[in-house]
Parts: C-alpha cells; structure tokens; sequence
C-alpha cells in the first residue's frame, strides 16, 4: 500500500484545525446540554402516546402518515407511494438506510436522489 504521507499529515492537520474551532465556538453548557438531549431522546423513542400527538399534529397539517410497523410494510407503503415515478428525491435517513430503501427503489427501476436537506 503507498501511503502518501503529506497528505496524511495534511489532513490530521485540518481534522485539528476543526477540533479547535469547534472548541472555540462551543455552547455554553454543551455538555449540560447533551445530557438533556439523551433524555429528552429516552424518553421519547418508543413513547407512544408522544408518536399519537405527532401524528394527530402533522395530519393537522394536512401532512399525509402512513405508519409502519415492519421494514416490508414500509418499503410497500413509499413503493405505493412513489406509484409509476421513475425519479425521486430522498432524505439521508438511518431509518431508510436501514430499510435499505435505496436497494429497493433500484430493484424497481426508480433512480433516488438523496440530499441532506434535513440537516
């Protein structure tokens, strides 16, 4: 393996760069901050009476929700939905990675164009 090792240190530097920065610019409180984060995110994940408010909440918005509650019933339910478009633009997702929607939409012929919009 040929190791070009300027460009090693080239971007340990920039990674270093980035830390401080990062440091330089950090919250008041961070730490505090993310210790609230993991709860809020505890006491969330699974809550479904907190899953209800937010259903009720979109569709009072006139936001269509499909829910499911397998990975098939998932891919079925955006397939369906999707219908005979052959292009489609998706969100970077750890849930839709892993549903491994990409492999599915390609299986179908449908070409998928993921943004980080949602970031």
């Amino acid at each position: 393996m040929n190791v070009n090792i300027e460009r090693v240190i080239a971007l340990r530097e920039a990674f270093n760069t980035v830390k401080k920065r990062h440091k330089a610019k950090a919250l008041p409180n961070f730490e505090e901050r993310k210790k609230r984060l993991r709860a809020v995110r505890e006491s969330s994940v699974g809550n479904a009476e907190l899953l209800e408010k937010a259903i009720e909440s979109l569709k009072s918005n006139g936001i269509t929700v499909h829910l499911a509650r397998t990975r098939e019933e998932a891919l079925e339910l955006t397939l369906k939905e999707i219908g005979n478009e052959k292009l489609v633009v998706k969100s970077k997702s750890n849930v839709t990675k892993k549903i491994e929607l990409a492999k599915e939409l390609e299986k179908h012929g449908i070409r998928a164009i993921e943004t980080d919009f949602g970031d």
